[in-house]
C-alpha cells in the first residue's frame, strides 16, 4: 500500500497484511490512520508514515529497514516490531511511543529520534545496538529493556528518564542501562 507518494492526508489503513514487497511495506501520507496491520519482509521499511499520523496494533518482522518509521508528531501504539534490518521502531520529534515492544532488530529496539518524544510502557529485548534511544527533551518511562548489545536505555540531554527496568544489557559495550 503506498499511499505516502501520492499527496493523501486522512486516511484510514486498516487491516492490511504487506509481504514481501521491493520498498516499503505500507507507506503513508499526512494525519492518516493505519490500524491492525502487518507488514513482513519488505525491502524498505515495514511502515513508513508522514507526520501527524497514528500506528496502532500492528506488527512488522524482518523488513529490510526500520520495522515502523514515522514522521514528527506520530503516536505509536500497541505494535510490536521484530527482526528487521535497522530499527524496530523510530520516530520523528514531539511523537508518543505507548505500550510496544521491539525484539531482535540489527538496529536500536526503539529509537525517539526527534526532540520531545515520550516513550511509556514499552519493552527492548535483545536488540544489536541500544534497547531504547532517546534524542534531547524525551521521556522514557516505566519501560523494560534486557540483553541489548548496547545500552538498556541511552539518552542526550534535557531527559526524564524514570520508574525503568534495565537488566543485563550492555553485554557487548556500552554501560548498560545508559
Amino acid at each position: 500500500v503506498d499511499l505516502g507518494t501520492m499527496p493523501s492526508r486522512g486516511c484510514k489503513v486498516e487491516n492490511i497484511l504487506a509481504v514481501s514487497n521491493a520498498g516499503n511495506g505500507i507507506a503513508v501520507g499526512l494525519a492518516t490512520t493505519v490500524t491492525n496491520c502487518s507488514a513482513y519482509i519488505n525491502t524498505g521499511h515495514g511502515i513508513a508514515t508522514n507526520s501527524g499520523c497514528a500506528i496502532s496494533m500492528c506488527t512488522t518482522y524482518a523488513n529490510s529497514d526500520n520495522g515502523i518509521n514515522t514522521g514528527a508528531g506520530c503516536s505509536v501504539s500497541a505494535c510490536s516490531s521484530n527482526n528487521n534490518t535497522n530499527s524496530g521502531i523510530l520516530t520523528g520529534f514531539a511523537g508518543t511511543i505507548f505500550n510496544c515492544s521491539a525484539r531482535s532488530n540489527s538496529g536500536v529496539g526503539i529509537s525517539a529520534a526527534g526532540f520531545g518524544t515520550r516513550v511509556d510502557n514499552c519493552t527492548a529485548y535483545q536488540n544489536l545496538f541500544s534497547g531504547i534511544e532517546a534524542a534531547s527533551g524525551c521521556s522514557v518511562v516505566e519501560c523494560t529493556t534486557r540483553l541489548n548489545s548496547l545500552d538498556g536505555i541511552l539518552c542526550s540531554s534535557q531527559c526524564i528518564i524514570r520508574g525503568n527496568n534495565c537488566t543485563s544489557d550492555g553485554f557487548s559495550a556500552g554501560d548498560g542501562a545508559g
